[in-house]
């Protein structure tokens, strides 16, 4: 089978995404008739909201620090710097280029809102230029300059766009996700009332364990190294606990005690079990949600993933 080209008028394989004579990328237009089409994409669920615009912003921002911060290691080999004149500077380039870059990209968006499932485009729904995307981060920075107001104006509806998107006229919207499983999933509110309980059990099942431990301290002659590192043992104690407690139960039953008694579960897009290495990686990186307020994204992301189920490509349903 095949079919024309709209630009050079070329009859080419109808399974191709880009013409071989012209260039012409069939993806992108395909992706505007869909959002036409589509009915799954209403008004209201449209536009990006504040929360996971922030937590996009602060994934680009922290990957933007590290590149720096290594890039300044590899100069200071080389050459004296001054640190408070080149870190900005060189900030600045990185996060600006490296987004503008991938917002350019079929992926239309730069790693952060890749994550947590959103993307740029211009007035008409269509991936923005490169020129655009340069100078529509490079107009973020009027956010900083208006102490922050230029950002929070996003929350407005309908289009919710900052002064930057104002600047370009571009939009942020949520991904479009066609033919997706849809499933009943855990709210936020339910997921933090389940990870208080864990933490509870946690906390009384650590108590236990160094009273016992501060007893055969006490009363029997033990080894050195455990009565030398008394203080570090106390903290490992709790923290081992923590690491093993949700792999443990995810992986046999998908419920720890707090999820069971919310009616919570733990699973994967095909509502499989997921693996122990699955989940103890996922409660590493747990470190990632807090560091970028991901363990908010919950409250408006489409999956009601944060940063970790993302990355472990897992599910919190009701059961």
């Amino acid at each position: 089978m095949t079919k024309g080209c709209p630009k050079c008028g070329r009859m080419i394989e109808e399974d191709l995404k880009i013409c071989p004579y012209c260039k012409y990328n069939f993806e992108e237009i395909d992706q505007f008739f869909q959002r036409i089409e589509t009915q799954k994409f209403l008004e209201e669920g449209k536009y990006a909201g504040f929360i996971k615009r922030l937590v996009a912003g602060i994934i680009d921002i922290y990957i933007s620090l590290i590149i720096t911060t290594i890039s300044i290691y590899i100069i200071d080999k080389y050459t004296k710097t001054n640190y408070y004149v080149i870190g900005p500077i060189l900030f600045t380039f990185i996060y600006v280029f490296s987004s503008a870059i991938f917002e350019r990209t079929s992926w239309h968006a730069s790693i952060g809102k890749k994550i947590v499932g959103i993307e740029v485009t211009d007035e008409y729904e269509n991936p923005i230029t490169l020129g655009t995307a340069l100078l529509r981060n490079i107009a973020k920075f009027l956010n900083i300059l208006t102490l922050g107001l230029g950002f929070l104006v996003c929350v407005s509806p309908p289009k919710k766009q900052t002064l930057a998107d104002r600047i370009t006229k571009t939009y942020v919207l949520n991904k479009v996700s066609f033919n997706e499983e849809k499933h009943d999933y855990a709210s936020l509110s339910k997921r933090f009332v389940a990870y208080i309980i864990d933490l509870v059990i946690i906390g009384i099942t650590s108590y236990i364990i160094i009273y016992v431990y501060n007893y055969f301290l006490k009363n029997l002659s033990m080894p050195n190294y455990l009565t030398e590192n008394e203080k570090t043992i106390k903290i490992l104690i709790p923290l081992i606990i923590y690491i093993i407690y949700f792999p443990l139960f995810e992986s046999k039953r998908g419920k720890t005690a707090g999820k069971k008694y919310l009616n919570i579960r733990l699973t994967n897009k095909s509502e499989n079990k997921i693996s122990f290495i699955k989940s103890l990686i996922r409660e590493i990186l747990i470190i990632i949600d807090i560091l970028t307020l991901g363990f908010l994204l919950p409250a408006s992301h489409k999956n009601k993933q944060s940063i970790k189920d993302i990355i472990t490509k897992t599910i919190n349903i009701n059961d």
